[in-house]
């Protein structure tokens, strides 16, 4: 799992060096990107995105909203191995979905990880105590 927050700069040509607190649950420094929610990047060890995956294939492909969120995520989905210095390297079409130039911001979401740039990170989560949340399904969970 993974939890926590961290800030970040993209080398040149993309390159990102993923934070050694994340790279821990990282098996086979293997990992699947893909465009996200709200403007970030999403990461995946391999495992989670197979899961992920099986999730998408459960969708009916007769119904056209469900053949856009699949496209949404496999159509852009790169499998990248992160180099001996646990740095990855994001296509530059992720990087211009993302919005992404230089300093990125990367958190920990249970299951994968999300990279945003630093202006779409503050402009969708630093907005509002989430408390304020109303009609979620699951939310008397918390």
């Amino acid at each position: 799992m993974f939890n926590g927050f961290e800030r970040h700069n993209i080398e040149e040509k993309g390159r990102l060096a993923v934070p050694a607190k994340f790279r821990k649950s990282i098996e086979d420094s293997m990992v699947v990107i893909t465009r996200g929610y709200d403007g970030c990047l999403a990461i995946y060890t391999l495992q989670e995105w197979r899961r992920f995956e099986k999730r998408l294939s459960r969708l009916t492909m007769a119904d056209s909203r469900a053949r856009r969120i699949v496209r949404w995520f496999s159509g852009s989905a790169e499998v990248l191995k992160l180099d001996r210095q646990g740095r990855i390297n994001i296509p530059q079409h992720l990087l211009d979905f993302a919005g992404v130039k230089k300093e990125v911001v990367i958190t920990g979401i249970l299951n994968h990880l999300e990279v945003w740039s630093v202006e779409n990170y503050e402009k969708q989560n630093l907005s509002g105590d989430p408390s304020e949340i109303e009609g979620i399904e699951g939310m008397e969970v918390l």
